[in-house]
């Protein structure tokens, strides 16, 4: 045994290395790790009257600590016994961290101080026994694999956990005078045994996200004698609660899938267990009561979620600096004006032509050979037909590239403009796997809607904007470039361009842009849109058997009548023998349904009509080739992140569909802030030239503040029209964070 005494403070600077325990204790002082290495094969005891901090990469077996601040950092692995301590604790373990007997925090702590355990880069978190703890700050459990606790009580206070994987408690208690919020994240599955956050004065929030199912696998007997598996009921008010889950149902009584054993309750809300009657879809209990309950379904159909890579973080911090990214002063781009040949041309367009014929086979039409003149003239004729100055970007991976050699690069940029010569570049200091998952961690970084009050999103906006776009940008602004067709490798069609960002603007706001699957396979045939020579099939539900509700669909559909005489098919008459019937000239269809492109093969995706599904191989049966469509919309769809065979169905719906182009969302956006992209979308095409051009007034229009919810009415530019009740908050919404918008995605011509 080691034994370091000081009637002062003692300072660790240099190796420690014992096999047997080492206790260190300073009376009157902090115990500080400078430097050095502490290596114990026994166990460690540390006193501190003061503050306890240890950086350094140690190796303990067990830790007691004691000091009014205790802070445990890079330990392969950390073993928590009585621990015991009257000011702040941080713990953060490189390995594995257990606490194997429970842990109480004892006195009253300052706000702000709150018990905080972290295995920041181990593989789990288990707490074995019980944690409780008398702090007002409470407690905060951080993992980025599993996180696994038994019960954790902290009365009036704050409980707060978050995984990346598997989140597994048990009983949750936060009930105190005023209850406690608690508030559950987690990158997989979540399983509690109850959550209690009553007050005697008023009950405090709970939250819940996860992708996938939510399970409250016992129950207690509340203040109003309800057996509840979640209650927040107080003596004046109850406090709201939001469980948000990737499942389409949820079932009270059953908690075997996705549901709880007992009843959830707010006082002013009582969800009783109802095993025949699972509630499909989201829904809203109570609204604009204190004890709201809303219960949100991400997903419409089940969906395989891909678990993050370990090196990137689904839920950012918001508090973290996302100011402008660091440039690599490195970095290398072959000659900006090295020209691009017939047969690099020719090369790029047989290889995307390959994956949709690959993909799709003869559910579409054979793509036509064009040369790099024809694909110039093309955008000479836009030019001259719209004013607007188009440019063709393909963007390529090189998925065989060694960066350390010289003239290799990961991402190949090809940029053919009306005038001037066809450029292309080669990006030589980064990987194709390192765009790929820059950009599956936008994506994830975009697509929570929890996340919608912070720009964490921005790093990778920036970094993406840096390899794909800055290169080429000196060419692009030579041409006078102000829209570009994208024609993407396999992995980056569902890359949400328009959300891109070069530290100070997004991308969508200096270009528009749209997604082009190759330029054999589209029809650039230019038709001017608008109310006085084109007609609108305007179709869809709100209600669906066996789905989800739109809530705002109706709506939807109202607010582009109002302004743009149409066709309408709603509700229970939205089947595939009506729009066949309906169609008759339409050269605009919207459909304000549900849309999945799932991994897979194309029968696996579908449009959801009232009464049933259309696979996406049966499309071609809606027979709008002839007269051609000249745009689809799809103002509710959602596509599978992260799969190549889901982002061929998305980018190739306009061609099974026989339309020009289509206009479909990436994810699930809310639905007022579909309703109000929408309806600005249909005003701005009225008026403007092309397509993309439209899409990008109505993205600026959400960007700028000018499209937006506000006591119970939907605002955009051109008027407002009032939201379902199921729909209405109090005050003002915001809806100008690239959630809202970026998704929007025009796929086919963008003329």
């Amino acid at each position: 045994t080691v034994l370091v005494v000081s009637q002062g403070a003692v300072t660790i600077n240099a190796d420690v290395t014992t096999p047997g325990d080492l206790i260190i204790s300073a009376s009157a002082g902090d115990v500080t790790q400078t430097g050095g290495q502490v290596t114990v094969g026994g166990d460690t005891g540390i006193e501190a009257s003061n503050n306890v901090s240890l950086g350094g990469n140690n190796d303990f077996n067990g830790v007691t600590a004691a000091g009014q601040s205790i802070s445990l950092n890079d330990i392969d692995d950390v073993q928590l016994n009585d621990l015991a301590f009257a000011d702040g604790l941080q713990v953060t373990a490189g390995g594995n961290l257990n606490a194997l007997t429970d842990i109480v925090v004892g006195g009253e702590l300052p706000m702000g101080n709150t018990l905080a355990v972290a295995a920041s880069t181990g593989s789990a978190l288990a707490l074995g026994a019980n944690l409780a703890t008398s702090a007002p700050a409470g407690v905060s459990l951080t993992s980025r694999g599993n996180l696994t606790t038994a019960d954790i009580t902290a009365p009036g206070a704050p409980i707060t956990l978050e995984a990346r994987g598997t989140l597994t408690t048990g009983n949750l208690t936060s009930s105190g005078g005023t209850g406690g919020s608690v508030n559950l994240q987690s990158g997989n599955r979540i399983q509690v045994n109850t959550i209690n956050a009553q007050g005697s004065t008023s009950g405090g929030a709970i939250t819940v996200l996860t992708p996938l199912t939510f399970q409250a696998l016992g129950s207690f007997i509340d203040q109003n004698g309800v057996a509840a598996s979640l209650s927040t009921v107080g003596g004046s008010q109850g406090g709201p609660i939001l469980l948000g889950y990737g499942f389409p149902r949820f079932t009270l009584g059953d908690p075997s899938a996705n549901g709880t054993l007992g009843a959830v309750t707010t006082g002013d809300v009582t969800l009783l267990p109802d095993v025949a009657n699972p509630i499909l879809g989201s829904r809203i209990f109570g609204r604009n009561q204190p004890g709201q309950v809303q219960l949100i379904s991400f997903g419409d159909v089940p969906i395989e979620i891909e678990p993050p890579p370990d090196d990137i973080d689904p839920v950012p911090d918001p508090d973290r600096d996302q100011g402008t990214i660091e440039t690599d002063d490195s970095v290398l781009l072959t000659s900006a004006g090295e020209i691009l040949g017939q047969e690099q041309f020719s090369e790029a367009e047989d290889s995307v032509n390959g994956e949709f014929a690959g993909y799709f086979g003869d559910l579409i039409k054979a793509p036509r050979a064009v040369s790099l003149e024809q694909a110039k003239d093309i955008l000479r004729d836009i030019q001259t037909q719209t004013g607007a100055v188009p440019a063709f970007l393909y963007i390529r991976l090189n998925r065989n590239a060694d960066t350390q050699q010289p003239g290799q690069g990961g991402v190949e940029l090809l940029l053919i403009t009306a005038e001037g010569e066809p450029s292309q570049v080669t990006v030589l200091n980064v990987t194709a796997e390192e765009v790929l998952r820059t950009q599956e961690q936008l994506r994830r970084q975009l697509t929570n809607p929890s996340l919608t009050n912070n720009t964490a999103y921005l790093t990778a906006a920036q970094q993406l904007y840096g390899w794909l776009i800055a290169p080429i940008e000196a060419n692009l602004q030579a041409a006078g470039v102000n829209n570009i067709g994208f024609i993407m490798d396999a992995g980056l069609r569902t890359l949400p361009l328009a959300a891109l960002h070069n530290g100070e603007r997004f991308l969508i706001e200096t270009y528009s842009i749209g997604l082009i699957p190759s330029l054999g396979l589209i029809d650039p045939t230019y038709v001017d849109l608008n109310r006085q020579n084109s007609s609108l099939l305007v179709a869809g539900a709100s209600q669906f058997i066996n789905q989800p509700p739109l809530l705002a669909a109706g709506l939807e559909m109202v607010a582009l009548q109002s302004f743009w005489e149409a066709t309408k098919v709603d509700e229970t008459s939205f089947t595939v023998n009506n729009l066949l019937r309906d169609r008759d000239q339409a050269q605009i269809i919207h459909l304000a349904t549900h849309a999945q492109f799932l991994r897979g093969a194309p029968e696996n995706s579908y449009l959801q009509f009232f009464d049933s599904r259309l696979r996406l191989s049966q499309v071609p049966d809606l027979e709008w080739f002839d007269p051609p469509v000249e745009l689809v919309t799809l103002s509710a769809c959602q596509t599978a992140m992260g799969n190549t065979e889901a982002e061929l169905g998305f980018a190739g719906f306009a061609l099974l569909a026989g339309a020009k182009s289509a206009l479909a969302s990436l994810w699930k956006v809310s639905d007022e802030a579909t309703a109000g992209l929408m309806v600005t979308f249909y005003q701005a095409l009225d008026q403007e030239a092309i397509k993309a051009e439209a899409l990008r007034d109505a993205q600026l229009a959400m960007i700028n503040g000018q499209v937006y919810t506000e006591n119970g009415q939907l605002v955009w530019p051109g008027g407002s029209l009032p939201l379902p009740l199921d729909l209405v908050v109090d005050g003002r919404q915001d809806l100008s964070h690239p959630f809202y918008w970026a998704a929007f995605t025009l796929v086919g011509s963008p003329w």
